[in-house]
């Protein structure tokens, strides 16, 4: 039983080390006009405050909001624009906004499933990885004036915990008593806790998406997981990481969920062979690891390229 509660822990937040500078509850973060309420919605634990200071939802918000985080000149150039405004992106520690475009976005998107030891063959986790054509700009949520920029994130769902309520289990998982969050999470925070820390193994599945197929994917996804006060609960059949991406993905390709693909996209580990018999991942791309791009790019070798092609780094790099 202990085993299983280690895994099933580990399970619960594999992204929750990065987000340790937010140490409140409840949408009690001071300076921070996006946090949400934080209460679990129903069930057992409702009212209870969850443990947002580790995850949040995405809030999609318009160039009104923006402004409370942001210069109004960019704002309004990104509206101008028709960027879709999103808050809540965690990164480095913090919460962030940035403007995204809503088409020419991205370079291309992975589907990531990363395994938890010592059952790799068992317990894994879902999400999707983006990789946009250009940096995007983050806006600090709680330090005015404070921005950087990211080129990859996560869309991730998982569960949440409330502050007092079970660890995260077996039978639990399967009670309602924790919420569902959906979030975006950069990939510089997925690297620094999961494969440099954590050490798991994250294999990746390119999809056969770019273009326009990838602007409407986006969108759609978005739309779909939109839930930035936590209405809903996690369930570790029903409602998880795994059948909540591929909902999306079926209804883009709009394709019939009969009870076998209910069921065959409810276990993280059978994800592969899923995306293989939908025809959408683009085995002409390979299945290059998140562990073993990590580990390519910072051989020596290829850092003094990378610091060469953007002009950074010491004179003997260039």
């Amino acid at each position: 039983m202990k085993l299983v509660q280690l895994l099933f822990t580990r399970l619960l937040l594999p992204l929750s080390v990065s987000l340790t500078s937010v140490s409140v509850w409840a949408g009690c973060v001071e300076g921070d006009p996006f946090a949400p309420t934080g209460l679990m919605p129903s069930g057992r634990f409702k009212g209870d405050c969850l443990k947002i200071n580790f995850r949040r939802n995405y809030r999609i918000i318009n160039s009104v909001d923006a402004i409370k985080v942001m210069p109004v000149a960019d704002a309004k150039a990104y509206a101008a624009e028709g960027k879709t405004f999103i808050a809540n992106i965690a990164h480095d520690g913090d919460f962030w906004v940035a403007s995204i475009p809503k088409k020419d976005i991205f370079e291309s998107v992975s589907f990531q499933v990363e395994h938890f030891p010592p059952a790799e063959w068992l317990i894994a986790h879902t999400e999707l990885r983006f990789n946009l054509n250009e940096r995007i700009t983050l806006y600090s949520q709680t330090r005015p004036g404070v921005k950087t920029s990211i080129k990859n994130f996560i869309v991730t769902v998982a569960a949440v915990q409330t502050v007092d309520g079970p660890d995260f289990d077996l039978l639990p998982a399967m009670q309602d008593y924790f919420a569902l969050s959906k979030s975006i999470v950069s990939l510089n925070d997925k690297v620094a806790t999961v494969v440099r820390d954590e050490r798991n193994l994250v294999k990746q599945y390119p999809l056969k998406l770019d273009g326009e197929d990838l602007d409407r994917f986006w969108a759609l996804l978005i739309e779909r997981l939109h839930d930035p006060e936590f209405t809903e609960l996690y369930h570790l059949f029903n409602r998880n990481c795994t059948n909540a991406l591929f909902n999306v993905i079926d209804e883009f390709l709009g394709r019939e969920r009969r009870r076998i693909d209910r069921i065959a996209t409810t276990l993280p580990i059978l994800s592969g062979g899923q995306l293989r018999r939908r025809k959408i991942v683009d085995l002409q791309k390979g299945m290059q690891t998140l562990n073993d791009e990590v580990n390519e790019l910072t051989r020596p070798s290829v850092c003094r390229q990378v610091l060469r092609k953007f002009g950074l780094g010491p004179k003997e790099a260039r």
